[in-house]
C-alpha cells in the first residue's frame, strides 16, 4: 500500500515516525541517541568571612570605617549596608560612614554582604555602636561653652570662690565673662 505522509515527533529521546497508510497509521520507533542532560554547578561557601567592626569616635561629623581581615578566597566583591536601629539608612552603602545629626541617640551597625562567582554570598553583621545624644543646655549660661549653670554667682569647684553654684573646667567663654572665671583673659575659665 502506498504511503501517503510521513509524521516525526520526538518523544522521550525517541523519534516516533508515524506513517500514513491509505488511511491507517502505521508507527515505527527508531531509537535516537540518549538525551545530555545539563547538571547545575555546585557553589562552594567563602571561608574566612570575618564579622566586621566599627572604627572611629562615637560623635556627629566623624567618619567611621567598617574594619574586617580579608574574605577568602580572594577578590571577593563587597557591598556594604549602614543601619540606624536596624533600618537601612539611605545613601551610605560605602566603607565608610560619616555621623550625622539624625543618628544621635540612636545605634549603627554595618553589614558586609560578599559575593564571588561560583561561590554562596555571605553576609556578616557588626556589634551595634551608640551615637551619643548632645549633653543638655537646659539650665546652662550661654556665655559659655561647656554648662555653666545659671544663678546669683558662679565659682570654679575647688576655688576659693563662694558659689552658690560651682563649675569643673575648663570651659570656653563664648560671650561675656559675666561670673569672673576666665581670670587670665584667654578665654578659658577655670583652667
Amino acid at each position: 500500500m502506498p504511503i501517503s505522509s510521513l509524521l516525526r515527533s520526538a518523544v522521550a529521546g525517541v523519534i516516533l515516525t508515524t506513517a500514513l497508510v491509505s488511511g491507517t497509521a502505521a508507527a515505527q520507533a527508531a531509537p535516537t541517541a540518549p538525551a545530555v542532560i545539563q547538571q547545575p554547578a555546585v557553589a562552594r561557601t567563602l571561608t574566612s568571612v570575618s564579622k566586621p567592626t566599627i572604627v572611629g569616635k562615637h560623635k556627629v561629623g566623624v567618619r567611621l570605617k567598617a574594619s574586617y581581615r580579608t574574605w577568602k578566597p580572594a577578590t571577593v566583591k563587597m557591598r556594604y549596608v549602614w543601619k540606624r536601629n536596624g533600618v537601612k539608612i539611605s545613601g551610605a552603602d560605602h566603607r565608610t560612614y560619616t555621623v550625622r545629626k539624625a543618628d544621635r541617640g540612636h545605634r549603627l551597625t554595618v553589614t558586609i554582604v560578599g559575593k564571588k562567582s561560583g561561590y554562596h554570598s555571605a553576609k556578616r553583621t557588626s556589634a551595634s555602636i551608640s551615637i551619643p545624644r548632645p549633653a543638655s543646655t537646659a539650665g546652662c549660661d550661654p556665655n559659655y561653652s561647656g554648662c555653666v549653670p545659671i544663678a546669683s554667682d558662679v565659682d570654679c569647684a575647688g576655688g576659693s570662690g563662694n558659689g552658690p553654684a560651682y563649675v569643673e573646667g575648663p570651659v570656653r567663654v563664648i560671650g561675656r565673662d559675666i561670673y569672673g572665671l576666665d581670670f587670665d583673659g584667654d578665654g578659658i575659665g577655670c583652667e
